[in-house]
């Protein structure tokens, strides 16, 4: 076999997307994507890209999820890889890489996820922090509650039931922050935890967890009125453009991140000043909220 390596170098810099540059502009939004494992070097994380190609990952419809700082937000990008952040731990405390990482991958499709904290209580707070920590992206996200590991639910079912039903009011309260709710779990933690009659969000999107390293949906039983998943995790702990993820199966096009224009100018090349905005030699700067 004979393999054609091609490297191309990027312009220092990468395009903000459509939405956010005025007709005929380019800019470029520097993103630090400085790796703590030494990869700095341009030829090198070309030749790891390679790697990847004829791995298979590119436009192989992956998403990750994971706890830590995203690295390579270019190698999410061309690697056609989805992003899922923890944005709340199980200890009760907002994780300090979620809204850095939805920065960095702005470009890519991401999302986040939820591990309530059932011993810390006040269930609508935990949601109010995560809005807090993440907000200011410029994005609203459709959060994963994880509903996992019956050692942390103590109680009974009922409890549990009213606790992630204020959690979920909380969600779709919050606007700014959120488009709508999605459960990450498995048959047995729902089970478990909440009982398989509860079938209240069945009507809402569905994260599995299985582990059997095969990218498709056939292992899936349905439990809790869930009769097809969006997001199955067939795979752990594995490195992915630097970062250690979980990988996952996911048909294309399910994150949907939503762009918020409450706080953004949108820029056009009607030079005018028509009492929407202010002339800038050019472009008018129309200000949305």
């Amino acid at each position: 076999f004979v393999f054609y390596f091609f490297f191309f170098q990027a312009e220092d810099g990468i395009r903000d997307p459509l939405w956010s540059r005025g007709l005929g502009d380019v800019y470029k939004r520097q993103v630090s994507t400085q790796s703590t494992w030494g990869f700095q070097n341009l030829f090198m994380k070309e030749i790891i890209l390679c790697f990847l190609l004829l791995a298979g990952f590119l436009k192989a419809n992956y998403t990750a999820d994971m706890r830590e700082l995203l690295r390579d937000p270019e190698c999410f990008l061309n690697t056609d890889t989805s992003a899922i952040f923890r944005a709340y731990k199980s200890n009760g405390q907002v994780d300090p890489y979620a809204k850095d990482s939805l920065i960095r991958g702005r470009e890519i499709e991401c999302s986040i996820y939820i591990s309530p904290c059932f011993k810390c209580s006040n269930p609508r707070k935990q949601i109010t922090d995560t809005c807090d920590a993440i907000y200011g992206t410029d994005f609203t996200y459709y959060p994963y509650i994880v509903i996992e590991d019956p050692e942390l639910w103590p109680g009974d079912i009922s409890s549990h039931r009213k606790f992630i039903e204020q959690m979920v009011l909380e969600v779709l309260n919050l606007k700014r922050c959120f488009i709508d709710v999605r459960f990450r779990t498995t048959k047995y933690d729902w089970e478990t935890i909440v009982g398989n009659d509860w079938t209240i969000y069945s009507e809402k999107d569905l994260w599995y967890v299985s582990n059997d390293k095969k990218k498709d949906f056939d292992d899936f039983v349905p439990f809790g009125g869930w009769k097809t998943p969006i997001l199955k995790q067939y795979d752990q702990d594995e490195m992915h453009c630097f970062n250690n993820v979980n990988l996952n199966y996911q048909p294309k096009g399910k994150m949907k991140q939503k762009m918020n224009l409450n706080n953004c100018l949108l820029y056009t090349s009607d030079a005018a000043d028509e009492g929407l905005g202010v002339d800038l030699g050019g472009r008018r700067i129309i200000k949305t909220n």
